[in-house]
């Protein structure tokens, strides 16, 4: 959003701070969206705002206030679903039983509601709309759909369950690492993988993918249209996502307790004019980069102080950025 690291921004947590002010977003940080407003963008965000708490985009550059939770949710909801809840409900067998001192905790499950009557359908539905109304304009927009998905617990709709749930999908390949030489909170986090059997750990993975699958079906549906409109070439699409999943790597499930490659190697996708069609670069970067790269794709004028973050592209023929990030692999 600032293209600055947490420690120049100020918020290091995002659940549960034990001091407030740490999840409070700061609004004497420049957003990029504020820039592309400046430059005569009409911007509009859509499903998880996942940042701070107040869900006022209106601080932050986005005129359209689309997040799951907001009214303007809120009433696609209503108008969709007609009183069923948001989170349809799974079979019991998928919950789980967490430590002593907390409750059960649903890890994944099949649904036989489409994703269209799901956050992640109703995320894409609400953009649409949006964008109905915005490529008709002469004004240069920005359009933000946030899925939440894939996301634990991770539930699936049958019709893309099926499509993995013949399919073997074995284990990661270090999936029995002891960890032996790792802090004893990771060793301590493995109990939630091995507690499952060889059959739910399957199950699980499939429903990951299954989920992945419907994302990509809903990205789709935004592509579809604006080929349809005759835009695609002129838009700047960027694909990306916030972090991986373990997945049974190392043992473990979920993404919280460390720094692997499974959690932080994610793909970056970029589309549009004056971008490379087919290329593929393994140069590191970080979501903090897409501040600066993307404003500079739209013409608008750079976030002051953005010290820790560069575009995705060179201006003196070296590598885009050196691999200055510690993760672990193997």
């Amino acid at each position: 959003m600032t293209g600055l690291m947490p420690h120049n921004h100020g918020v290091l947590e995002v659940l549960y701070p034990k001091v407030p002010d740490l999840h409070a977003l700061r609004t004497d940080k420049v957003h990029w969206a504020e820039r592309m407003v400046d430059a005569g963008y009409r911007t509009g965000y859509f499903g998880k705002w996942h940042v701070e708490r107040d869900n006022a985009l209106d601080r932050f550059g986005w005129q359209v206030n689309g997040v799951r939770g907001g009214a303007l949710f809120n009433g696609l909801v209503a108008e969709v679903l007609e009183g069923k809840p948001l989170r349809p409900e799974c079979d019991p067998a998928h919950y789980l039983e967490a430590p002593h001192g907390y409750g059960p905790h649903l890890f994944y499950g099949v649904t036989d509601r489409p994703a269209e009557e799901r956050s992640m359908g109703l995320t894409t539905t609400l953009a649409l709309r949006y964008l109905e109304e915005v490529v008709q304009s002469d004004d240069p927009w920005c359009a933000f759909v946030s899925f939440e998905e894939p996301h634990d617990p991770f539930i699936a709709s049958r019709e893309f369950y099926d499509r993995y749930a013949e399919q073997e999908l074995p284990p990661p390949p270090n999936a029995d690492d002891e960890l032996a030489d790792r802090p004893g909170l990771y060793r301590r986090a493995q109990g939630i993988w091995r507690q499952l059997n060889e059959e739910q750990k399957r199950t699980a993975r499939a429903c990951y993918f299954a989920s992945i699958s419907e994302i990509d079906a809903q990205f789709g549906r935004v592509i579809d249209f604006l080929e349809g409109m005759g835009k695609l070439d002129d838009t700047i699409v960027v694909m990306c996502a916030d972090h991986g999943d373990l997945l049974g790597a190392h043992g473990l499930f979920f993404k919280d307790i460390s720094a692997f490659e499974e959690v932080y190697q994610v793909p970056l996708i970029v589309h549009g004019p004056r971008i490379a069609r087919g290329a593929v670069c393994q140069g590191r970067v970080g979501l903090h980069d897409l501040c600066p790269t993307l404003l500079e794709l739209a013409d608008c004028e750079p976030v002051d102080g953005a010290c820790a973050s560069r575009r995705m592209w060179p201006t003196n023929g070296l590598e885009v950025m050196p691999n200055t990030l510690a993760i672990a692999t193997g």
